[in-house]
């Protein structure tokens, strides 16, 4: 899994992509019944996130969710 941070500083708003590249497994709170993203997630192709049932993605930027690969467990996504 591969995290980037951009921050312009402490203060300031920070935006975290977190990318599932080709061929990477991400289990993000996959046991748990309802999941706040507060990340942006992109998801590769040939990739596969394993999450839970209902996700709210709370990224920021342009794009909060690319979804190219595989999103296991997840029924709703808000």
């Amino acid at each position: 899994m591969f995290v980037l941070s951009d921050c312009a500083d402490v203060v300031s708003s920070c935006v975290i992509v977190t990318t599932l590249q080709a061929n990477q497994t991400g289990y993000l709170e996959e046991y748990q019944p309802l999941t706040k993203l507060p990340i942006n997630l992109w998801i590769d192709d040939a990739s596969r996130a394993y999450l839970s049932p209902l996700i709210y993605i709370l990224g920021q930027g342009e794009i909060a969710l690319k979804w190219n690969g595989e999103m296991i467990g997840v029924r709703h996504i808000r």
